[in-house]
């Protein structure tokens, strides 16, 4: 008998979902490295390990096609809230514990639905301490020439946010040295963010462990509170974020939790019995 997969998806990016309802997921690391292969393995941005637990909770792990494990992926979360109320018939509002602590889920939709919109709760965000050295806010980063205001902040993961847009092919050039800078003791994901209206952004994302995406909720929650300390969105505000695979919501209230909405899919499922 092979291994059973999920394909799903959140403003394109796409995950490979593992249930640990029948035995627990072994070597999940060498797993992330074979499925997500795109043209050799299933393909995606990315491994989601979930575990039911009982009515409206669950755990779930990340993992980023190098074999790396991710604190939080916020697409991820909201793919595996939809496939527990998807395949298992959890109820619409439930609990995720990550790496980085408990996370509420909200799917709206029904059991059967494969296309859904859900929001979750992103935690706080963490504005001291993603550096080496302590606070990086407002700090000016030369990046292709080009001098732009940055901001290190933390969504469970780390970010590095640039507050422009990115010259052109500027995301897979410089993506990969970036997510790298020497102040980030484990690396870092690098958002380009713009401001388009009063709550409206455009982010493109080069996601350390991954490469450049279709979108990343994390880094679109990211973007929202450098340009709250920018004082150019207010807390509390609904901001409509716009990337590469689609638009999601995002929020920050007042006391810097986040939280994310937007679309999640079932793609396909299958049997892949080479990975055994």
């Amino acid at each position: 008998m092979g291994l059973r997969f999920v394909k799903m998806q959140g403003t394109g990016n796409d995950f490979v979902i593992l249930d640990e309802s029948a035995g627990p997921v072994k070597d999940a690391p060498a797993l992330a490295q074979t499925l997500c292969r795109r043209h050799y393995g299933v393909g995606a941005d990315g491994l989601v390990v979930v575990t039911p637990g009982a009515a409206g909770a669950g755990a779930v792990r990340f993992y980023n096609p190098d074999g790396g494990e991710a604190e939080l992926c916020g697409n991820g979360l909201r793919c595996a809230a939809h496939y527990l109320r998807w395949r298992r018939g959890a109820p619409g509002e439930l609990t995720l514990t990550t790496a980085v602590g408990a996370r509420s889920c909200l799917v709206n939709g029904k059991p059967w639905q494969r296309s859904v919109e859900v929001c979750v709760d992103m935690g706080e965000i963490g504005r001291r301490g993603v550096a080496a050295g302590g606070e990086w806010l407002a700090r000016p980063l030369e990046v292709s020439g080009i001098t732009t205001t940055s901001y290190a902040l933390a969504v469970g993961n780390p970010h590095l946010m640039l507050l422009r847009a990115p010259e052109a092919g500027e995301v897979v050039t410089e993506g990969p040295e970036l997510s790298r800078h020497p102040a980030f003791v484990s690396g870092v994901n690098v958002g380009w963010a713009t401001q388009l209206g009063q709550d409206r952004l455009r982010v493109a994302t080069y996601e350390r462990g991954v490469g450049k995406t279709l979108a990343c909720g994390t880094n679109a929650c990211a973007a929202v509170a450098a340009f709250v300390l920018e004082g150019r969105i207010e807390l509390g505000a609904t901001v409509e974020v716009e990337l590469g695979g689609g638009v999601v919501r995002v929020g920050v209230d007042e006391s810097w939790r986040a939280w994310l909405e937007g679309p999640s899919e079932v793609v396909f499922e299958g049997d892949l019995a080479a990975a055994e």
